[in-house]
């Protein structure tokens, strides 16, 4: 679950917050090599606490092209016996276009991902990453409904990490955001 808010100010700057839960971890432990790895507890966990602020340097709300920049920050609060966070601060910068043309709707995202150590738990680069979000969609139900794709892609961007196998994840998704009041949407994916 991922509970946020976001506050816009002078209609070009938003800032934001939102904090990852895990709702529920189960899972076994496991022994490689001579490292034992612990099983997560089996509870609800907090991740780690993301703050944002975006500034729009083009378009409005509702253009055919929107261009935004903006900067996350990511804290280390998170329950790290549990999964649900890795005890490091990153910061994370981002670009980002969107627009809306009479009932489609698309957004684009290239974020780097920036994380102060490099490492591999087992043969899976974990360190600075670029992460590419696109999402499609189409405005229905009084143009309070968008249902479309979204693709999530990243990579590590070290030389010997770019669209390496075990560093270049990516999932799409089939994604819903409801607006229930102006100012108040839900989304599911």
């Amino acid at each position: 679950l991922h509970p946020g808010i976001a506050l816009v100010i002078v209609e070009r700057l938003r800032l934001g917050l939102n904090l990852p839960v895990q709702a529920y971890a189960d899972g076994k432990g496991a022994t490689v090599g001579t490292t034992t790895f612990a099983p997560p507890e089996n509870k609800s966990s907090l991740g780690d606490l993301r703050l944002a602020a975006d500034v729009r340097l083009a378009g409005m709300y509702g253009d055919p092209l929107t261009l935004a920049v903006g900067l996350q920050a990511t804290l280390p609060t998170g329950d790290r016996d549990s999964y649900a966070g890795d005890n490091i601060a990153r910061i994370i910068p981002q670009i980002m276009v969107a627009g809306d043309i009479k009932r489609f709707v698309y957004a684009a995202r290239l974020q780097i991902n920036i994380r102060p150590k490099d490492r591999a738990f087992f043969d899976t680069y974990i360190g600075s990453t670029a992460v590419l979000h696109l999402a499609a969609g189409v405005r229905v139900a009084d143009r309070r409904l968008v249902i479309g794709p979204e693709l999530i892609a990243q990579s590590g961007i070290t030389k010997s990490q770019l669209f390496e196998k075990n560093s270049t994840p990516f999932e799409v998704l089939l994604g819903a955001h409801y607006t229930l009041v102006e100012g108040l949407r839900i989304g599911a994916g």
